[in-house]
């Protein structure tokens, strides 16, 4: 994990619905991306606006906003997670989100939306973007993506 989340194992661990413990996490680690920050000012400057929102009293992000129908977000998101359970590589960790995409359940999620629900690792960023498209060639030839797509096809609220 990454040295930012050393320290929070026990909230990591701790349900979603417990607003003020994820308030308190994000707050604990945006404040240790804003020290890295300030080493390397251009490359993170995202970092530190998400940082400076925290501070003026906005929270962070929701996953459950990127769902289409908000009724079957729960549903939604226990399924992506389910998928990505025990996953390490990028592709595999994304591949969930690629296929709820695909079959029209959420929209595409940010980075920080991501990050807030299933608290991955920030080495996996860089792929992320490349590997979330809507017709990423990446997922084209793959079984148990086209499976994910016809499971989260059932979550459609048209």
């Amino acid at each position: 994990l990454d040295s930012a989340f050393k320290g929070r194992g026990t909230l990591l661990r701790m349900s979603p619905c417990n607003q003020d413990a994820e308030a308190l996490y994000w707050k604990d680690y945006m404040e240790k991306v804003y020290e890295k920050a300030k080493k390397y000012k251009d490359s993170t400057i995202s970092k530190i606006k998400d940082f400076e929102n925290i501070k003026l009293g906005k929270t962070a992000p929701d996953f459950r906003s990127c769902v289409n129908n908000y009724e079957k977000a729960n549903v939604v998101i226990e399924t992506i997670g389910i998928y990505m359970n025990g996953k390490h590589g990028p592709k595999d960790v994304f591949k969930p989100i690629a296929a709820a995409i695909a079959a029209n359940v959420i929209r595409n999620p940010t980075w920080p939306e991501v990050v807030s629900q299933f608290h991955l690792d920030e080495s996996l960023r860089s792929s992320f973007h490349r590997l979330i498209r809507k017709n990423c060639k990446t997922y084209m030839d793959d079984d148990l993506f086209d499976e994910m797509v016809k499971d989260f096809r059932k979550f459609r609220s048209f």
